[in-house]
């Protein structure tokens, strides 16, 4: 279908309310909102999923649709989110303008899964009218096979809206006691919390493993009090859900497997693990661990700007991370980062005996949060990015 000039398409795989799929929405729905925006805004996916529903209550034009009605599709602007969609970011230069949103690292590993890839970027580097990255870690990876298109590239940080933590913390702020117990966690235990697909490259089993580790060693590491949470999701059997399940039947006081829709599926202290497939935790479960959290671990360099980063100092926790994550997270300021120096166990014992240091990183995470990672910051330079494209 045809379409009215200065028309701008976000095109991503499919409308699941998480991840990089949720945060193209969250931009395309602000700037849809916003009354300075000088150009409509359109949102495509090939798959459908609950974001469409989302879209109908913002007003914002949302169609799923086929590869071969993309072909028909007339947009002055199209914007493909993510680096999996490398195929459509090509095809659709070819006839338009396209601003390429690449969130993923590891070029060698999206090859891998990718035939194709790889050699591929140069000319669509060439091709495409902007290319944004989430990090500058990211940018600097793939600057390196396309060097004189750099002029095209930049980075602009995701974004969060403060305010929709903010509302879940006001409404359960005077619960936190009660959610903790609920799930078997109670005053004394200091809990470290993860969340993301439970796969391999994530980290969750060396996470798992530390915890363990300082349940094991009582008499230096304060008696056992760190309880580690995964809460994850898994949509085909992995090795990593049997080495997890295997850890929380020797330690079942220390590790906690969880998976989303709401607090009738835990019963962590009857049986400890209520693992089951599909898990897909919902936005709100995520909220609810959080709340309950004392720290939040992310150990893996598979993602250079987690969206749960952002997240868990929004919520006000210290945030334990690689050097990969070294944009949002710095070290003794607003958590702390692993190296050969800081192992994990070390790191995670650290903060479970030191409740003051704990606070001050907490609290300047979500400083750095509302200065450099804000919603509107991303939607602000989103829309004199497109502008620029657009003139």
């Amino acid at each position: 279908p045809m379409v009215d000039r200065q028309t701008v398409a976000f095109l991503t795989h499919k409308l699941d309310d998480r991840g990089i799929h949720l945060t193209c929405f969250a931009l395309a729905a602000a700037l849809h909102e916003n009354p300075l925006c000088k150009f409509q805004v359109r949102l495509l996916a090939l798959r459908d999923g609950p974001l469409q529903l989302a879209a109908e209550e913002f007003g914002l034009q949302c169609d799923v649709i086929d590869k071969d009605e993309l072909k028909t599709v007339q947009a002055d602007i199209f914007v493909v989110n993510s680096s999996k969609q490398w195929k459509y970011a090509k095809s659709l230069s070819a006839r338009c303008k396209v601003i390429w949103w690449i969130h993923e690292g590891d070029v060698q590993t999206l090859s891998s899964i990718n035939p194709g890839f790889e050699d591929a970027l140069p000319e669509i580097f060439a091709r495409v009218a902007r290319v944004v990255f989430h990090s500058d870690v990211c940018l600097q990876e793939y600057a390196a096979y396309a060097p004189h298109e750099s002029l095209k590239m930049r980075t602009v940080y995701t974004g969060i809206d403060c305010n929709k933590v903010d509302a879940f913390r006001a409404q359960h702020g005077s619960e936190r006691t009660r959610m903790r117990a609920a799930k078997g966690i109670f005053f004394y235990n200091v809990l470290f919390v993860t969340c993301g697909s439970m796969v391999q490259h994530q980290g969750q089993v060396d996470f798992a493993k530390a915890t363990v580790a300082l349940r094991g060693d009582d008499a230096d590491r304060l008696g056992g009090l760190e309880v580690c949470a995964v809460v994850g999701a898994s949509d085909h059997e992995d090795p990593t859900d049997l080495e997890l399940k295997e850890l929380q039947t020797h330690t079942p006081n220390a590790v906690i497997l969880a998976k989303g829709g709401g607090e009738a599926d835990y019963d962590l202290r009857k049986d400890r693990v209520t693992l089951t497939r599909p898990i897909n935790p919902s936005t709100e479960t995520v909220y609810d661990w959080l709340m309950c959290a004392d720290v939040y671990v992310h150990n893996t360099d598979a993602e250079s700007m987690p969206m749960r980063i952002l997240e868990a100092m929004a919520f006000g926790l210290p945030v334990i991370s690689t050097a990969g994550s070294a944009e949002q997270v710095q070290h003794d300021v607003t958590g702390l980062v692993l190296s050969s120096e800081l192992q994990l166990a070390d790191a995670m014992a650290q903060l479970s005996q030191d409740h003051s240091l704990r606070a001050r990183l907490g609290r300047a995470g979500r400083e750095v949060l509302e200065e450099h990672f804000s919603v509107n910051s991303m939607v602000n330079q989103y829309q004199e990015l497109i502008d620029d494209v657009l003139s």
